[in-house]
């Protein structure tokens, strides 16, 4: 149900066509998904929460280098406050 409504509002804000993961708690979503201005999956997560308040994991983590991992394992209205919120900062 999380990962439907992570999914769900995603597509939406983002104006995106994201298939839903199979399985996990976790989505790897490109960042060109986000439109963002960088290259760099550190630097995007770096300012998303230095000046979005929103917490994500580089993909370069993972490697998976030009990708952000997202979580989905909060509970629902987090989910979309969340994604509400990085939209809002990335306009």
């Amino acid at each position: 149900n999380r990962r439907d409504i992570f999914i769900d509002t995603f597509n939406e804000l983002f104006n995106a066509n994201l298939q839903k993961p199979a399985a996990s708690f976790y989505a790897f979503i490109p960042l060109t998904a986000l439109k963002a201005k960088t290259k760099s999956s550190v630097e995007f997560c770096k300012e998303t929460l230095d000046k979005g308040n929103v917490a994500t994991v580089p993909g370069l983590a993972f490697g998976q280098e030009g990708y952000v991992r997202f979580s989905f394992g909060a509970k629902p209205q987090e989910l979309k406050d969340a994604l509400h919120a990085l939209a809002n900062f990335l306009k």
